[in-house]
Order: structure tokens, then sequence, then C-alpha cells
């Protein structure tokens, strides 16, 4: 497998062909990857109309490790493309991971993050129904609770790209589905993807920038009172437990479940320390 790889600058100068006419947007590297997702979209479309003959959601696959800024980059590229008048949503893996109770009564709770803390079946039939071009409710992951709340998530029928954002996507692993489900016995996520990009960056990148997003993300805990046990620790206390959260799990599974499987992504974006894009590269 081989990719051919631009810099920034020379990616936002290629002309790609869309179809669609977009409201003025910003000219950088994520307008014009939200062209690209649109551009693919239109292969996708020609296939599905012509060969199929059925109209069905893009989906596409944005994986990375945590704190890469696949968040980011998913709503900058949705707001890219409804400005062109295409209807994006966004579904996160993080709401597919199991509720807290279900993860200590399986005794998985200090796997939390890992692969099998989360409910694959689940997204799998809600990713079917999606290709069926059905309206879904997905589960919703309530970052000040860190557990899953009682709230609902819905993404409308004919919705024409699904993004779909998360740490595991690209994992060959090989899920077994209840026959009602699908008429198959098992599947593997990447069979619902219709184009996947991995972010990628040095280990000491993530890490630094995995520690900046807790020291935020403490300030609010102060000021809505939760999660005292963290903001009571001095800061030399937090960043050491912070430190560990990110060797024992973040590492770990970055290592072992993520970047393994990068090269198995159409497009690859590297990052440089400041959250920059070094350069972009597409598998041919």
């Amino acid at each position: 497998m081989e990719f051919i790889t631009l810099s920034t600058s020379k990616f936002i100068k290629t002309k790609i062909p869309v179809k669609e006419r977009c409201k003025k947007h910003d000219e950088g590297f994520i307008s014009k990857m939200g062209e690209y997702i649109l551009y693919r979209r239109g292969i996708y479309q020609q296939y599905k109309q012509h060969i199929a003959k059925k109209k069905t959601p893009f989906i596409v696959g944005i994986n990375g490790s945590v704190s890469s800024g696949k968040s980011r980059i998913a709503t900058k590229s949705k707001e890219k493309i409804n400005s062109c008048g295409i209807k994006c949503a966004i579904i996160s893996t993080d709401n597919f991971i199991y509720p807290n109770k279900v993860l200590i009564s399986r005794k998985l709770l200090h796997r939390k993050g890992f692969p099998e803390s989360y409910d694959w079946v689940k997204l799998m039939e809600i990713l079917n129904k999606i290709k069926k071009n059905e309206t879904v409710y997905t589960p919703f992951y309530d970052q000040a609770i860190s557990d899953i709340s009682n709230k609902k998530i819905k993404v409308p029928q004919n919705t024409d790209i699904i993004i779909l954002e998360g740490i595991n996507l690209l994992r060959p692993n090989l899920i077994t589905i209840p026959k009602k489900t699908l008429n198959v016995n098992s599947i593997i996520l990447t069979d619902f993807l219709d184009l996947s990009i991995y972010i990628d960056a040095p280990e000491s990148f993530l890490k630094g920038w995995f520690y900046k997003r807790l020291v935020k993300k403490r300030t609010v805990w102060k000021k809505t009172g939760i999660k005292q046990n963290l903001t009571k620790k001095t800061n030399k206390q937090f960043k050491k437990w912070a430190d560990g959260i990110w060797n024992k799990v973040n590492s770990v599974n970055l290592h072992k479940y993520i970047s393994p499987f990068k090269k198995r992504a159409d497009v690859m974006i590297l990052k440089d320390k400041n959250h920059n894009i070094k350069e972009i590269s597409f598998r041919v």
C-alpha cells in the first residue's frame, strides 16, 4: 500500500472538483478538507445511484489518539459541509462506551477507554440503520459526569454525511452481530466507512495536549463543584495523576489498538506541536 504526501500549502492550493455551491468560508486546511469529503461523496453518489440504485448517507470515520484533535476537525469539517447546503451530523464513539454501572458489573471500569469498554454491537446497529437512511437516536456520553446520561442524540433521516469520530475505528476487530440485525454473522467496523481519516502526531505532543485539556476541565470542575477529589489536588499531584492516566491507559491504547492500524486509513493527517497541519497523505 502506498501513500502520496502533500504539504499543507500544496493541498490547500489543489483544485478539487466540487459541484456544490458553498457559502464563503475560510480558505485554510479545514475548508479544503471539507471540499475533499464532498468530492469523495460525489464519487460515492455516482456508484450508489447508477449501480446500486439507492441513496444512502456517506460515512466518514475520523480516527486518532485521545487529544489528537479529532473533534475539532470533525466540527470544522461539518461547518464547511453545511455551508454547502449538505446536511452533516457528527457521532462520537464515546457515546457507545458502556455505562459505568455496566463496566463495574463486568469488572471493566479500570479498562474504560480500551476496546472492550465499548458497545460495538450497538454502534453497528446504529450505523446499519443509518445506511438504510433511517432516523436514529444514539446514547450520549456526558463529559461532566464521565458517564452515559439519559440524553439521546437524534440523527435525522436523509442526513447526507455522517462524521464518526473516535479512537478505535480502524482496528480490524471482527464483531459478532445478531442475525436479526444484519444478514451476516460478523462484521468489521470499517465495513461501514466510506472514507477514513487518521490524525497523527508524536506521542510527546499528544501527552502534552492531553494534560492541557485536563487543566482546562479542572477549571470548570472547580467552578461547578464537581470532581473535588481532583480539584483539591495540588498542581504537582494533579500532574502526577494525569501522567498516570496517560501512561496506564492512553499510551497503551495508542500503541496497541490505535497507531498500528493508521495505514488502513484513506487519508493520514500529520500535526506539529502547535496543532498545525504539517502534511497530509492519501492512500493510492
